[in-house]
């Protein structure tokens, strides 16, 4: 008889990252992400990056055309560009949007939600890993094992420390508590 631990999830993750395509840029460094996996199939994981824009560059000199090179201080802040641009041509501006929204999904045969949790807590870990400062925020996971009992995954972070990767923790949901 199979053992069946059921997962569906959504992370909120603000990668701090202008790029054209947020989504294909994510979804290329989540094929190396440790899987959430089962004896048939691992856990389908999506990205969806949100609509419109939530940053904007006024000289969007990464994308321009005529951008040649750029000289950076210690800080890794641009102080010289190096453009072929005539003086009078109108530098490209730039909105991009830098959140994504990751869902996670997935009917996980011959495991336990011991082995998943811990799947997607390193899966988690993984993202924050990512990049300059990758977070993750607004999580709502929801594991569900053989014998019907669920656990919801909660982040506490220390709100003094923005460097600080949280400590992750499932919490066990018994069908009594239900609220009305």
């Amino acid at each position: 008889m199979s053992r069946w631990t059921h997962v569906v999830g959504c992370l909120y993750v603000d990668t701090y990252t202008e790029k054209k395509d947020i989504k294909g840029y994510v979804e290329k460094l989540l094929s190396k992400a440790p899987k959430i996996t089962g004896s048939e199939r691992d856990c389908d994981i999506f990205v969806n990056p949100l609509s419109g824009h939530n940053t904007s560059v006024g000289m969007d000199c990464e994308h321009c055309p005529h951008f040649k090179d750029a000289e950076l201080n210690e800080d890794g802040k641009i102080v010289a560009i190096e453009c072929d641009a005539e003086d009078n041509f109108k530098c490209p501006t730039g909105e991009y949007q830098t959140c994504v929204a990751i869902t996670i999904i997935g009917n996980l045969r011959d495991r336990d939600v011991y082995r998943t949790t811990k799947e997607i807590d390193d899966f988690i870990r993984y993202i924050q890993s990512l990049g300059m400062g990758f977070t993750v925020d607004y999580p709502s996971v929801f594991v569900r094992n053989e014998w019907d009992k669920d656990y919801v995954l909660t982040i506490e972070y220390d709100k003094d420390n923005w460097e600080d990767k949280g400590k992750l923790i499932w919490v066990q949901v018994w069908k009594g508590d239900k609220k009305e």
